[in-house]
């Protein structure tokens, strides 16, 4: 089953039902500079779980696919390019 995924700023982890999402917590992946992390959840659910939902939009991305989600986890904000062998 496909997912989706978004970013959301850290200040609002605290707002996000980890029961919700298919995430390990703690620690979900976090930008490199520590500002965002990552969450995900299947794509077949009706909707963004409600607690993403209730994270104000200013603090969170726009739903992401699969490749748009691994596109973004490859750039130099959220992987260290001394760290890929």
């Amino acid at each position: 089953m496909a997912k989706s995924y978004i970013t959301i700023k850290t200040t609002e982890i605290n707002t996000v039902d980890f029961s919700e999402v298919i995430e390990s917590y703690p620690p979900p992946r976090y930008s490199l500079d520590g500002t965002e992390f990552i969450v995900k959840w299947a794509e077949g659910s009706p909707h963004m779980p409600d607690s993403i939902a209730a994270v104000p939009e200013v603090s969170r991305s726009a739903i992401l696919t699969h490749a748009q989600a691994r596109t973004l986890m490859a750039t130099s904000s959220w992987t260290d390019p001394n760290d890929i062998p």
